[in-house]
Protein backbone atom coordinates (compact mmCIF):
# COMPACT_ATOMS: atom_id res chain seq x y z
CA UNK A 1 0.00 0.00 0.00
CA UNK A 2 2.80 2.46 1.23
CA UNK A 3 4.52 1.27 -2.30
CA UNK A 4 1.28 1.73 -4.66
CA UNK A 5 0.99 5.54 -2.63
CA UNK A 6 4.47 6.78 -2.59
CA UNK A 7 6.40 5.76 -5.78
CA UNK A 8 3.88 3.85 -8.35
CA UNK A 9 1.41 5.86 -8.22
CA UNK A 10 3.35 9.51 -8.11
CA UNK A 11 5.59 8.04 -11.03
CA UNK A 12 2.46 7.22 -13.37
CA UNK A 13 2.03 11.43 -12.92
CA UNK A 14 -1.45 10.29 -12.02
CA UNK A 15 -3.53 13.71 -9.67
CA UNK A 16 -5.05 12.05 -6.98
CA UNK A 17 -6.10 14.61 -5.51
CA UNK A 18 -4.60 13.40 -1.73
CA UNK A 19 -6.82 10.22 -2.25
CA UNK A 20 -4.69 6.98 -0.99
CA UNK A 21 -5.55 3.41 -1.28
CA UNK A 22 -6.38 1.80 1.71
CA UNK A 23 -4.65 -1.36 3.02
CA UNK A 24 -7.85 -3.05 2.30
CA UNK A 25 -7.64 -2.52 -1.77
CA UNK A 26 -3.77 -3.52 -1.68
CA UNK A 27 -4.69 -6.53 -0.32
CA UNK A 28 -7.68 -7.22 -2.88
CA UNK A 29 -5.09 -6.10 -5.66
CA UNK A 30 -2.74 -8.84 -4.54
CA UNK A 31 -4.96 -11.69 -3.92
CA UNK A 32 -6.21 -10.88 -7.47
CA UNK A 33 -2.55 -11.15 -8.80
CA UNK A 34 -2.45 -14.60 -6.80
CA UNK A 35 -0.86 -13.75 -3.83
CA UNK A 36 -1.63 -14.99 -0.58
CA UNK A 37 -0.74 -14.30 3.04
CA UNK A 38 0.68 -17.25 4.87
CA UNK A 39 2.13 -17.94 8.27
CA UNK A 40 5.73 -18.16 7.77
CA UNK A 41 7.10 -21.56 8.93
CA UNK A 42 10.59 -22.53 9.91
CA UNK A 43 11.43 -26.21 8.41
CA UNK A 44 14.35 -28.37 8.10
CA UNK A 45 16.40 -27.71 4.92
CA UNK A 46 18.47 -30.58 3.43
CA UNK A 47 21.12 -29.58 1.50
CA UNK A 48 22.18 -32.83 -0.07
CA UNK A 49 25.84 -32.68 1.64
CA UNK A 50 25.66 -36.40 2.70
CA UNK A 51 25.21 -37.76 -0.88
CA UNK A 52 27.93 -39.68 -1.79
CA UNK A 53 28.85 -37.83 -5.09
CA UNK A 54 29.17 -34.37 -2.53
CA UNK A 55 31.48 -36.29 -0.18
CA UNK A 56 33.57 -37.30 -2.88
CA UNK A 57 33.86 -33.75 -4.32
CA UNK A 58 34.63 -32.05 -0.96
CA UNK A 59 37.50 -34.83 -0.59
CA UNK A 60 39.26 -34.10 -4.16
CA UNK A 61 38.48 -29.80 -3.24
CA UNK A 62 40.52 -30.58 0.12
CA UNK A 63 42.79 -32.56 -1.61
CA UNK A 64 43.58 -29.91 -3.97
CA UNK A 65 43.00 -26.86 -1.36
CA UNK A 66 45.79 -27.80 0.96
CA UNK A 67 48.34 -29.16 -1.60
CA UNK A 68 48.25 -24.94 -1.98
CA UNK A 69 49.52 -24.65 1.14
CA UNK A 70 53.34 -24.17 2.09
Amino acid sequence: MKQVNDTIIPSLGFDTDGHKISEATACRWLAKLGYELKEARKGVYIDGHERDDVKAYRQEFLKQFLSNER
